[in-house]
């Protein structure tokens, strides 16, 4: 359990840091211009599928990191990360994948496990 623990530490670590100049990463400002309604349906599709795609590996496994309530749609999601992008435009070079993961675990916590 501890590796597993310290493992997910590492990869959230990576995740965290701001993307890296050859564009490897998606980063926040390129996640932010595909979710902003002035964007094509294609990229706004690319955005809530984005969001959508990490909420879904963060509810998985032996210990979910996010418990979104049932019945939440995946625009609701790419809004709420959206919000939070417009509030802070500072931290839009780190990397979607941490901020989308800082944004839904905010949001959607889940239950202490005993």
């Amino acid at each position: 359990m501890m590796k597993t623990w310290a493992v997910l530490a590492g990869v959230l670590c990576v995740a965290a840091s701001p993307a890296s100049a050859d564009g490897s990463f998606k980063t926040g400002r390129q996640l932010y211009a595909d979710c902003l309604p002035t964007s094509s349906a294609t990229d706004k599709g690319v955005c809530v599928g984005y969001v959508m795609g990490v909420a879904d590996s963060l509810a998985r496994g032996d210990v979910p990191l996010v418990c979104v309530a049932e019945g939440v749609q995946g625009v609701q999601l790419a809004d709420l990360v959206m919000k939070w992008l417009t509030e802070n435009p500072d931290k839009r070079d780190f990397t979607a994948v941490s901020l989308i993961s800082a944004v839904l675990q905010s949001a959607f916590p889940c239950p202490a496990r005993q």
